[in-house]
């Protein structure tokens, strides 16, 4: 595998240092590497930059959760759950959402609020996703980001301290998807690669049935991959994954609104398309090196915000 992998870094990015790596080749390599199950725990070692440890003097939200166990079964299933937003943070992020602007499908022409989202159909036709910029505005989110029971989890999976890499809101649609769409919405499997080591909170911000596109993991994938699927970064169809991996570990995560887990997102997973109900979910991600690929800022606010 060494050898092969070689020949991937050799042909796409020639001679690389791994001691002082601009950002965009240290991203590239990451991305080429970390893939491969048997590097990623020397990559960490290699090229994980010591982070300013996250501090918070805040109490935190999940007196509830047993870290330990929780960073136990990240380990052994690639995901835990038992997490449930307090319903003041809840109703801030909620009212958050209905109050802020979207944009469908990520453009940012293409600003509404959520309870414009039919006049945004008639405008620009069906949209299976919208993105909300800037999410750390929201004082709720920003707090979530910054809880002690968060940070102390990803700091204890890590092995490491971690880095904050930014918060994500979306809603996702019911929406007649063909196979391109749901791709580009994530609604196929795969697995990301957005550090060497990473882990994504996640909570459900309405309720979340089979009908509303749930989250989807295949548990224990981000331990054990077959070959192939190190080398081949696509999506992958279901019949593949449930061959592969069997039906017993793929498991659908539905919940109440307020409803969350983590997850190390290396697993293959997938958002199922909505049927007949919408699913907004928000996404808190740590890992150990700032590749600044997960931020929501991804337009600057003139451009989002002005006036049309």
């Amino acid at each position: 595998m060494i050898s092969q992998l070689s020949r991937v870094v050799s042909s796409q990015l020639g001679n690389v240092s791994l001691e002082k790596p601009t950002r965009p080749m240290a991203w590239r390599f990451m991305k080429l590497t970390s893939r491969f199950h048997s590097l990623r725990g020397l990559m960490v070692r290699l090229t994980g930059t010591p982070a300013k440890a996250l501090e918070s003097d805040q109490e935190t939200f999940f007196p509830n959760i047993d870290v330990n166990a929780c960073v136990e079964g990240l380990r052994m299933q690639g995901h835990s759950g038992g997490f449930e937003l307090p319903p003041r943070i809840y109703s801030k992020i909620y009212k958050y959402a209905l109050s802020t602007p979207c944009f469908a499908n990520g453009h940012p022409k293409n600003r509404f609020l959520i309870e414009n989202a039919e006049e945004m159909r008639r405008r620009i036709g069906a949209f299976g996703t919208a993105n909300y910029f800037y999410t750390q505005d929201c004082t709720a989110i920003a707090a979530l980001a910054k809880d002690p029971v968060l940070i102390s989890i990803a700091h204890h999976y890590f092995g490491t301290q971690p880095f904050l890499l930014g918060t994500l809101m979306w809603w996702s649609f019911p929406i007649d998807a063909d196979r391109n769409t749901k791709s580009k919405h994530a609604q196929l499997f795969h697995f990301d690669m957005d550090d060497y080591k990473f882990i994504k909170f996640f909570f459900y911000l309405e309720d979340v049935s089979e009908e509303s596109g749930p989250h989807v993991v295949v548990r224990g994938t981000h331990r054990h991959k077959a070959l192939r699927h190190q080398f081949l970064l696509r999506r992958f169809p279901d019949a593949e994954i449930e061959t592969t991996y069997g039906l017993d570990n793929i498991v659908k995560l539905c919940g109440a609104a307020g409803t969350g887990f983590v997850e190390d997102t290396f697993c293959f997973h997938k958002g199922l398309t909505p049927i007949s109900h919408r699913r907004l979910l928000l996404q808190i991600a740590f890992g150990v090196n700032d590749f600044r690929t997960l931020s929501d800022e991804r337009f600057d606010r003139l451009q989002l915000y002005q006036d049309r």
